[in-house]
């Protein structure tokens, strides 16, 4: 269930021209680990900002390893803006972005799975 509402997800994110980028599974301990998004998503901000493809950077991230990507975007101009949820904001991204929006659960409970056509 959860990969088909991935690959919904996907499509419509496609559809709609936006850009992503994935990163890899490692099993180990018998779980999965999401690995190399922030190195990723560090290398996307620095691309963008260095190559002026963007005025402003959108991050959905509270991972405190992007704050020299964003140090630099922020030298560059660039306006970044921290979304993080209300329950577990990261205070670094805040204090170091340009600006902030904290999601609370009534922000994210039109978009639940089970609101979503299938």
């Amino acid at each position: 269930m959860m990969h088909a509402a991935q690959q919904r997800l996907f499509a419509y994110l496609r559809k709609h021209h936006f850009r992503y980028s994935l990163g890899y599974l490692l099993k180990y301990g018998g779980h999965f680990h999401e690995k190399g998004v922030d190195v990723q998503i560090a290398c996307d901000i620095l691309v963008a900002s260095y190559e002026n493809l963007c005025d402003r950077i959108i991050l959905v991230s509270s991972d405190t390893d992007l704050l020299p990507a964003i140090a630099k975007a922020r030298e560059k101009g660039k306006l970044v803006e921290y979304v993080g949820f209300s329950h577990a904001a990261s205070l670094a991204m805040v204090a170091n972005c340009t600006t902030s929006r904290l999601l609370t659960q009534g922000d994210l409970e039109p978009f639940l799975l089970s609101k979503i056509p299938r």
